[in-house]
Order: C-alpha cells, then sequence, then structure tokens
C-alpha cells in the first residue's frame, strides 16, 4: 500500500472514532502545515459523505494575532453560512439570516463563539453538531495559539460544537490536552519525504508487486527488501527490448556514499538549508549517474525540484521536474515520471499557464495507468479539468472529469474518501449550473453517490463472501 493511501486509511479510522465520541470535544491533528492542502480535501470529503451529519467550517488563515485571526474566521463562518442556506433552500429547507451579535471588546474569542452559536440557532433542526476545523497556513505567535485553543475549547464545552486543530510538529497542544484529559482525542496525518522517497526507491527496486507481494517472485522480493541498504535498478547502457534487465547492485562504499548524501539533504532540508540541501542532492545523483542507477537519479532530481519550488524558484523546479521526468522515463518508472509530472505541472498551474498545465496534468494520468494509481489518474484528470474550465473549454473539462469518475467506479470506498473524487463532483455540478445544465449537474451527483454505493456493496459482498 503507497503511504498516501495508508495515512489517509489511518486517519479516517481515527476520526471515525472522533465522530461516535460522547466526550470528545478537541481533536488534535499530528501533522505539518505541508500536509494541510490534503487535509483539506480528507474533510471535504467526508462532509460530503451520506452519514455525515454536521457541516465543517474550515479555518486557514495564517495565526498572528487573536483579533486579525478572529476577525477573519468571522467572516469566512458568514460566508460560508450563506453556502449552507443556499444548499438548503435547494433541499426545500428554509433556515433563517445569519444575525450575528458582536462580543466583549478585547475578547475576540468570544466575539467568533457568538458567531459560532449564532449558526447554530439557525441549523440546529437540520444538523447534530457544527464542526470547527483549523488549518492555519502558519502559526507566527506560537507561544499564544495553545492559549487561544484551550479558550475555544472551554468557551464551547456545553454546545453542540466541536473543534478540530492542526498542531504543529513540535507538539503546541500536548500540553492544552494534557490539561483536559477526558476531553480530546488525537490522529496522525502526515507523510515525511523521505517515507515518500524511500517508498519510491523501492517500488524502482521491486516494483509494485516486492509491496504488494502480488506476483513477485521469491527472488525480487528480498532485492526490494534490501533496497534502502543497496540501491538496486538497471543499467543505463543495458538494451531491454528482448531481455529483461539484470538487477545492479552498488558496491558497499558507493551505497554508503549515497546513504550519506540523502541524509545531509534531508537534514538541510529540515532545518530549511536550501542550497545545502539542492548540494546534498547534486551529489547522490552524481553517485547514481555514474553507477547507471537511473531510476535513483530521476528520483533525487524529483527531491532537487521539489525543494526549489517550496523556494519558490519555479523556472528552476520546473527544469527538474522535466529532468526526472526524462530519466525517470529512461528507466521505465511509470510511478516516478507520474510523480514529476504532476509536479511539472503544479508549477505550471501556479503560474497560471493553464494549457501547457492541462497538457501535462492530461499526460501524468496516463502515466498513472502503467503506475496502478487510480488516485494520482483521478487527481491528475481533476485538474487537467480545472485548467480546461479555467480557460473557457467546458466540454475539455467535462470530458476529463468524466474520465476521472470512471476511474473512480471500481475502486474501494478508502480510497475514494482518499481521492478528490468529490471535488471533482462539486467542480462539475457548478459548471454545469453555471451553464443552465441543471439534468447534467443532478446526474453527475447521482453518478458520485452511485460510486460510493457500489464500493459498499462490492466490501459488504466481499466480506460474506465465504473463504
Amino acid at each position: 500500500m503507497d503511504p498516501i493511501t495508508k495515512v489517509a486509511q489511518e486517519f479516517m479510522q481515527s476520526w471515525q472514532r472522533f465522530r461516535q465520541s460522547g466526550k470528545a470535544r478537541l481533536y488534535r491533528i499530528d501533522t505539518d502545515p505541508s500536509m494541510h492542502r490534503d487535509l483539506w480535501r480528507i474533510f471535504r470529503a467526508i462532509e460530503m459523505s451520506p452519514d455525515n451529519r454536521s457541516p465543517y467550517f474550515i479555518f486557514d488563515t495564517p495565526f498572528s494575532d487573536p483579533n486579525t485571526f478572529f476577525d477573519a474566521a468571522i467572516k469566512k463562518i458568514a460566508a460560508d453560512y450563506a453556502l449552507i442556506r443556499e444548499g438548503l433552500s435547494k433541499d426545500g429547507v428554509q433556515v433563517g439570516e445569519l444575525n450575528l451579535v458582536a462580543g466583549t471588546p478585547g475578547e475576540p474569542e468570544a466575539e467568533f463563539a457568538k458567531a459560532v452559536e449564532s449558526v447554530w440557532d439557525q441549523v440546529k433542526s437540520q444538523f447534530e453538531y457544527l464542526l470547527l476545523i483549523f488549518l492555519p497556513q502558519q502559526i507566527e505567535a506560537k507561544a499564544e495559539w495553545p492559549f487561544v485553543v484551550e479558550k475555544l475549547l472551554l468557551l464551547f464545552e456545553s454546545s453542540k460544537v466541536r473543534l478540530a486543530v492542526a498542531d504543529t510538529p513540535e507538539g503546541l497542544l500536548t500540553d492544552v490536552c494534557a490539561r483536559h484529559p477526558a476531553r480530546w482525542l488525537a490522529g496522525k496525518f502526515f507523510i515525511s519525504k523521505t517515507d515518500l522517497q524511500d517508498y519510491l526507491f523501492k517500488v524502482a527496486a521491486g516494483g509494485w508487486a516486492a509491496l504488494t507481494g502480488k506476483g513477485a517472485s521469491a527472488q525480487s522480493q528480498p532485492q526490494a527488501s534490501q533496497a534502502s541498504a543497496a540501491p538496486v535498478t538497471t543499467t543505463a547502457c543495458e538494451d531491454t527490448s528482448t531481455n529483461p534487465p539484470a538487477p545492479k547492485v552498488l558496491a558497499p562504499d558507493e551505497a554508503a556514499l549515497l546513504r550519506t548524501c540523502m541524509a545531509k539533504a534531508a537534514t538541510a532540508s529540515a532545518d530549511h538549508k536550501v542550497e545545502e540541501s539542492l548540494e546534498a542532492l547534486r551529489e547522490g545523483r552524481v553517485v547514481c549517474r555514474r553507477n547507471g542507477l537511473l531510476t535513483h537519479e530521476a528520483i533525487l532530481a524529483m527531491a532537487m525540484a521539489n525543494s526549489l519550488l517550496a523556494a519558490q524558484r519555479d523556472t528552476d523546479a520546473l527544469e527538474h521536474y522535466d529532468e526526472a521526468i526524462a530519466v525517470a522515463t529512461r528507466a521505465e518508472t511509470p510511478v516516478v515520471v507520474m510523480q514529476a509530472r504532476m509536479g511539472a505541472a503544479s508549477v505550471l498551474f501556479r503560474a497560471q499557464n493553464y494549457d501547457r498545465a492541462a497538457e501535462s496534468y492530461q499526460q501524468a494520468s496516463e502515466d498513472a495507468v502503467a503506475a496502478g494509481s487510480d488516485i494520482m489518474r483521478i487527481e491528475a484528470l481533476r485538474m487537467a479539468g480545472t485548467c480546461h474550465n479555467l480557460q473557457g473549454r467546458p466540454d475539455a473539462a467535462a470530458a476529463c472529469w468524466n474520465r476521472a469518475l470512471s476511474s473512480g467506479a471500481n475502486i474501494p470506498s478508502a480510497e475514494i474518501e482518499a481521492s478528490t473524487i468529490d471535488q471533482i463532483g462539486s467542480q462539475f455540478v457548478a459548471m454545469c449550473e453555471k451553464n443552465g445544465l441543471t439534468e447534467q449537474a443532478k446526474s453527475v451527483k447521482q453518478q458520485i453517490e452511485a460510486i460510493r454505493q457500489q464500493a459498499l456493496l462490492r466490501e459488504k459482498e466481499s466480506v460474506a463472501a465465504p473463504a
């Protein structure tokens, strides 16, 4: 199982315990700001699930001080409530307008709490509780943030409001939780770059079979398990047109040098020392190149691109993603091609070069087929459709989104939750309604629901089937 799916499944199980808990008022998420975008997707997918009976209010404004933060949060509450009211109205349910009452001057938490309670007063006949999810992009006032969270916990102690808060890697909220042992649960949603790279190296060494145990020979699996100690892949010069490539094992000194380069890069990256990280990765690429380790070289090129992208050096990042694609293509490693192509597409999207981004995302969707990743194919097609939609090409957008939904027709429920199928549905429906295609919008909603129900039915049949 790939690390993204594994983390998503474990998080979903923990989140389900929180939803079912009668005592827990706070859910502390052990995560990192780099994961917040994926968390947002997961929460929106859960919110749209048929068994959910709570609207999710998600706040991602950076926290610098309580006044600024909660001023933005109250505006977000008002905007989200307008959307909820509109949605209920379409279902034939009428709720009143939101009347926000100012709180005590100097107490922004109390003012925010009153705004939230005003929402609850309007919708309490329709929902079991309200859920406030805080995923701040950045926490500047780190010493103050835990006390703000604790104030909210106490303000909503006797209400139908529950909190989910993303903690930082240093664990700012652990003391808050320690002071309220019966009121909180926790879950983890974090994938380190090291874990993802290790996963890619294992795939490179032994293929998907080395990870799944399906179709792997007795000989190939030990090689995969030793990938971190002695990287294994094909040589750069061997002709694979008629014979399968022979695996190549690094000499001990070269393997040690490669591990040292990767360790230096990881340490420098954690300390936000971009140039030191890049230099270590360059050294690692040299080791890979002289030993004919094409796939590993591609992974390191992609790691360099990721670092450059984080440093907002988009042009350099795109160049390295393209290098990774080219090298991984020569190595015939589709999973790395797919990851690098998605990275390149994200750079183009951020630059608002939507035509090139759409092309790159569509190519990544084909790479995902070769890599055997339905989740990544769905996401690539979602983004390709988004690009076409932004360029005023609804037919092209619809074609991409329809292919994405088709890809989700036979995947398990856990993968549906981890995917962006629900976001595709929302975008697709909004586009149809904007163009007056009300029947098509209904059809998309029905298709999303059918995908979910079919996945549940398959799981029930699997459980009921005799061993």
